[in-house]
């Protein structure tokens, strides 16, 4: 589409100059700004969340038979030979 309006030279058309300069400004700032985030993420300790979990496992109720899954041809096995 921008090629189109670069070769019909409309006003809509942004100088491929801005576009390099707007490229380069986008990784200039996000790509310093990922790694530095990486590199914080990894020197924190580990996320753990405190939960306490009931040794008594619930009951999970039958299906109803329009939940239940029914095989498609994607599901299927192949043949083996």
């Amino acid at each position: 589409m921008y090629g189109v309006r670069r070769t019909k030279k409309s006003s809509t058309a942004v100088p491929f100059g801005t576009l390099v300069v707007l490229a380069l400004l986008w990784f200039g700032v996000s790509l310093p700004l990922v790694f530095f985030g990486s590199f914080l993420g990894y020197k924190k300790d580990p996320f753990s969340v405190p939960v306490q979990t009931n040794p008594i496992p619930r009951q999970i109720p039958p299906q109803l038979w329009y939940v239940l899954k029914r095989p498609s041809k994607e599901q299927k096995r192949p043949k083996e030979t």
